[in-house]
């Protein structure tokens, strides 16, 4: 069965809004949905501040794809600071020889991720937003196991 990429939108959940006979992909969970509703909020572009995207949503989840989308807003403008703090705690940690103080910069990490589990474009695009959050949050709480395990059976 050969794939009919015509007939599915390009980026996840966006799509010509003039076909509406046309199966859409669901932005939030990923899916093919013949019922789509066309969602518009703002949204983070690549190159500049928020600006007003559509989105195709399955009725029933237009309300946790904007609560989403204002969060990723909320977020990006922490984000390049949490970015270089945690990686200079990871530097500081590695150059410390420790493996309690890299586990903490480890704990940090992943705390942070299971707080705010914004993905990038990439997996939201594949997955969907739902099921990019999800990976994000699993990321998040294997960084945390693994830096409790770091912290137990460290040596120094």
């Amino acid at each position: 069965m050969a794939l009919q990429f015509d007939r599915v939108p390009k980026r996840m959940g966006t799509g010509p809004s003039t076909d509406m006979g046309e199966p859409h992909r669901d932005a939030w969970t990923g899916h093919l949905v013949d019922d789509a509703v066309e969602v518009r909020a703002d949204a983070w572009s690549r190159s500049g501040p928020p600006a007003e995207k559509t989105f195709w949503v399955t009725p029933g989840f237009e309300e946790a794809v904007r609560r989403h989308l204002a969060q990723e807003i909320a977020f990006r403008r922490w984000f390049p600071v949490a970015l270089v703090a945690v990686a200079a705690g990871m530097v500081a940690a590695a150059f410390s020889g420790s493996t309690r103080v890299i586990a903490s910069g480890l704990l940090l990490l992943g705390a942070s991720i299971l707080a705010r589990p914004i993905a990038n474009p990439i997996p939201v695009g594949d997955l969907g937003m739902r099921d990019s959050r999800r990976l994000a949050r699993a990321i998040g709480l294997a960084l945390v196991g693994l830096a409790v395990g770091m912290a137990f059976l460290g040596t120094r």
